[in-house]
């Protein structure tokens, strides 16, 4: 298979075995799961920490905690 994207995406996607089929699909996963970044449990935990402004309405502020804590 040619690669376009040059010697080190060409590394990275070697880390397919023979026995996976490179398809796109699969090619695509590799790289996603390269690039993607790693979620930092402890910054994580501290954006929890949020705090309601005072113009804040309560609704606005667990909307924003409920998005803060899906990550």
């Amino acid at each position: 298979m040619n690669y376009l994207a040059g010697e080190g995406i060409y590394h990275i996607t070697q880390t397919c075995t023979e026995a996976t089929p490179h398809t796109y699909d699969t090619l695509k996963a590799v790289l996603t799961a390269h690039f993607e970044p790693l979620a930092n449990p402890d910054y994580e935990r501290f954006l929890l920490q949020g705090r309601q402004s005072p113009d804040e309405s309560v609704n606005g502020f667990y909307a924003r905690l409920k998005e803060l804590a899906s990550t």
